[in-house]
């Protein structure tokens, strides 16, 4: 970390950044340009540090406040630290005001960091285009030009960049000025208003042939830029955007961050969305002109969070990366809260139970998800990390829930209003809280601190119908050792009983404090059932005694009860991850699927479809036992098989829940070949080929396209594969036929694919071939194809040394790798290998490791499965197929 002693307070920022065409003074595919920085020191000091990063600095000179040269002694380049120092004879005065002016150079690649290079094609033509974007986040600033590349130093800056005429050159604020280059009347130089304060990484450039359109909102000039022919399929982009920012200005009052925003549609983006101050960028492939829900879903929440983030993230952040999680966690949970509010029917509050809370505590179940920053190279990995964003959007989920509404919208307004334009550590966020304690003695900062811990609690609840009393305790929840430390945790529980749900009385809650692991209180005699954690907002799992899950699983389907679609959807989730802990028999989470599949019901599907994911390999090629799996799938699914149209996505029949509920149950019977899946299947894939203009955009049809692609011959691959190669295509009709093809059962055409994302020279790539973007969709499908998981793994530890080194800058690519490669073993033969080359990678000081570290730790797991549970599961759906 850089020296508190120098304190920059402005930038003069001027940039030459040349694509493919460059004035004769300059280099195609190169950036030049000078920075000013201005700055103060704190206490007598000779040095002055900066960080860079691949930059060639050319020249260096430094100004005292009289604007009077000041002897430079030496400077020095630590490239290993990425730290450049320069030394002056006379010690730097405190309070005084200096300058450091530096130019420098840089080549212009396609790494995805600092400011890089996109090459394209409009729709229609054979030639290359190019685009010049911005990666900053989270400490690639240091790539673009010297800087003070910390989030705690807020600057504000000036920029001007050199363009084209025909080119559009975009940064964080509005353009001031565009003047012609006197030396060459083909460029411009654009200079951009003054910032506010923001720290380095949330700067943001652009250069590109676009088209713009604008629409104003609430003072704020929104501008869309597209490629031309890609307009219309930005319209509902720019709808749900604008119904976002209405919420968001109404909901934070307390400070207004932009006065215009930018949506840039970029192609071949890896990162789907990246968020600067005022400036988002998105990939083409998020754009859709059908009525897609699905994918308005994506987007919408994608969009949503990166517009909170221009209040949460922009006006305040954090001073360093330890505390990155509020960030990301407070910009999921309202991300999620805000397209709630505008578009309700996608009831997404009750998809953040699935998305985010259940898969937060699955990451945690596992020993590798700490959060610990040691090295900038960690810094960069768990900025791509899962990890912070859904732990964070759990944690502020419960506090939310611990909060009054409008205690905690007033709580967020208090903050961003007291702290606007600083760098602050958490505990300035928590002196604006409160919690709803029931008059408990609860520090916030302390409740915080304790379940930031890695790790989290199953709360195990025991009911006596004779007597009433109820006893309730708390335990670390794991799946493979206990923890080293007997970890306790301030839990709020609430509770409710049978009776009490039946004469709709509201939950009572009660606190398990650290302090006080067991509880005992009495409740009502002769309940049939006690339920804790309701509404689920609790960052735990909750257990019962045997005869307790038996009756809440015989009143499953009571309508009197009204048991919520997403109190199913956590007993469900709750019961298959104690079942897989050794905890309780897996009769409880099958009788619970078998009574949740007779609903219907969107939110319970996706929890049991995930389950069933974890389930399926071990099955797989097992003869008997494969189709014992296979009939307790049908036995789930089958009578959702009716009325199905590949085209279907609409809000009607039922609406966008009912229609998601019904896919997922037709891609399971898809899956074991069910006889009207096949041909359903099949003639969608037909008239595809035969132009009838069945999209695979909507979600029927992605699970048709693949099962026509599973069970089709070789000459359906090679039309799928070639048509997704023309030239011009729409991103996210190329992504999914890509994506379609990993579906293929043929291994050789699986490898032949594989090899195309590895070859030796990554430059050699075509632009219309297989840019990181396709690579990490096609690598991530993979995980699905249990069939060939086997090949798929000897693949990457056959390839790994050229993976490495083609991706090693793209955290996105490499974990979508990992996971396509390794989420569907069970073997031991294979965890063997796949912990030697997370060894070998450590000895070699390769990152990213936590993925690696993460697959070699679900697969410890899931081999003790297959020794500990296998038979027993296979015995109980033996017993529940024989009663049906």
């Amino acid at each position: 970390r850089l020296s508190e002693d120098i304190i920059p307070k402005h930038y003069t920022l001027k940039l030459k950044p040349y694509l493919d065409i460059a004035p004769l003074d300059g280099q195609p595919f190169t950036v030049s340009g000078q920075v000013i920085i201005q700055y103060i020191v704190t206490k007598p000091t000779s040095m002055f540090t900066v960080h860079y990063e691949g930059i060639s600095i050319n020249y260096t000179s430094i100004y005292n406040n009289f604007n009077k040269s000041l002897t430079v002694k030496s400077d020095k380049f630590e490239k290993s630290l990425g730290l450049y120092s320069v030394e002056v004879e006379e010690s730097f005065v405190p309070e005084f005001n200096y300058s450091v002016h530096l130019i420098f150079h840089n080549i212009i690649n396609d790494e995805e960091k600092g400011f890089y290079r996109i090459k394209y094609a409009d729709k229609g033509s054979p030639k290359q285009r190019w685009m010049g974007i911005s990666q900053l986040e989270p400490i690639y600033a240091r790539r673009l030009f010297p800087c003070f590349d910390e989030p705690r130093f807020r600057t504000t800056i000036d920029i001007s960049i050199h363009r084209l005429k025909n080119m559009s050159a975009l940064a964080n604020t509005n353009k001031k000025v565009s003047l012609a280059d006197e030396e060459n009347i083909a460029w411009i130089w654009d200079s951009f208003e003054t910032t506010p304060a923001i720290p380095t990484h949330k700067i943001s450039i652009i250069v590109a042939d676009l088209t713009v359109s604008k629409v104003y909102i609430n003072n704020i000039t929104l501008s869309l830029w597209t490629r031309s022919d890609l307009f219309n399929s930005s319209l509902n982009i720019v709808e749900v955007t604008t119904s976002l920012l209405n919420y968001y200005s109404s909901y934070i009052t307390s400070v207004q961050p932009i006065m215009k925003l930018d949506l840039v549609a970029v192609p071949h983006f890896t990162n789907d969305i990246s968020g600067a101050w005022a400036l988002i960028l998105y990939s083409e492939s998020l754009l859709f002109e059908n009525n897609n829900k699905k994918e308005e879903l994506i987007y919408g929440l994608e969009i949503s969070k990166k517009l909170g983030e221009q209040w949460l993230g922009n006006i305040v952040s954090v001073d360093w990366w330890t505390d990155l999680w509020i960030k990301n966690g407070l910009t999921t949970y309202l991300g999620y809260l805000a397209l709630h509010q505008v578009r309700p029917n996608f009831e997404v509050m009750s998809s953040f139970i699935i998305d985010v809370l259940q898969q937060s505590l699955d990451y945690e179940s596992y020993p590798s998800s700490s959060d610990e920053i040691l090295v900038s190279n960690d810094i960069s990995e768990i900025w791509s990390s899962p990890y912070s964003t859904l732990k964070g959007g759990s944690l502020f989920y419960m506090i939310a829930s611990l909060s009054s509404t409008n205690n905690f919208k007033d709580a967020i307004n208090n903050y961003l209003g007291k702290w606007a334009g600083k760098a602050v550590s958490s505990n300035r966020l928590w002196g604006s809280f409160s919690i709803n304690s029931e008059k408990q003695d609860i520090d916030i900062n302390q409740f915080v601190k304790n379940w930031l811990k890695s790790g989290y609690p199953v709360v195990n609840c025991q009911y006596d119908k004779q007597t009433g009393e109820i006893v309730i305790d708390q335990k670390p929840f794991y799946l493979q050792h206990p923890p080293a430390d007997n970890a306790v945790w301030d839990i709020s529980v609430k509770y409710t009983t049978a009776q009490r749900q039946l004469t709709k009385e509201l939950p009572t809650r009660i606190w398990l404090k650290s302090g006080n692991t067991t509880i005992k209180f009495v409740t009502h005699l002769n309940n049939s059932w006690v339920l804790i954690n309701l509404p689920p907002q609790g960052f735990y799992r909750a257990n019962y005694d045997m005869k307790n899950w038996e009756s809440l699983e015989k009143d499953l389907l009571n309508e009197t009860m009204s048991l919520e679609d997403n109190v199913l959807s956590v007993l469900l989730d709750d019961s298959y991850q104690l079942a897989k802990a050794g905890r309780i028999s897996y009769f409880v989470p099958f009788n619970l699927t078998i009574k949740a599949a007779s609903r219907s019901s969107l939110l319970p599907f996706k929890t049991i479809d995930r389950h069933l994911q974890f389930l399926q390999p071990f099955f797989h090629g097992e003869n008997n036992n494969q189709t014992l799996f296979k009939n307790f799938v049908w036995k789930l699914f089958l009578p959702h098989l009716q009325n199905t149209n590949a085209s279907e996505d609409s809000d009607g029949n039922g609406g966008y829940a009912k229609n998601l509920s019904q896919a997922i149950a037709i891609k399971w019977l898809c899956q074991y070949d069910h006889p009207v899946c096949v041909t359903l299947a099949n003639s969608t894939f037909q008239n595809w080929i035969n132009n009838n203009n069945i999209s695979i955009e909507s979600t029927l049809g992605e699970i048709f396209f693949c099962t026509a692609i599973r069970v089709g011959s070789r000459k359906n691959l090679e039309i799928l594969l070639n048509t997704s190669l023309t030239s011009g295509m729409k991103a996210n009709e190329r992504l999914q036929l890509l994506k379609s093809l990993t579906c293929a059962s043929n291994s050789s055409f699986i490898l032949e694919l594989l090899e195309k994302t590895v070859q030796l020279d990554k430059s050699q790539k075509e632009m219309k071939d297989f840019d990181d973007e396709v690579v990490a969709a096609i690598w991530h499908s993979l995980h699905e194809n249990i069939a060939i998981n086997g090949e798929v793994l000897d693949f990457l530890l056959k390839h790994w040394n050229e993976i490495y080194r083609n991706y090693q800058s793209n955290n996105k690519v490499m974990n979508a790798i990992i996971k396509g490669a390794t989420e569907s073993l069970t073997d031991q033969n294979q965890l063997t290998d796949l912990a030697s080359l997370k060894d070998h990678s450590i000895q070699e000081n390769k990152t990213p490791l936590k993925s690696l570290e993460l697959a070699v730790n679900k697969l410890i797991v899931k081999t003790a499965w297959r020794n500990t549970k296998y038979v027993q599961v296979v015995e109980i759906l033996e017993n529940l197929l024989a009663e049906a």
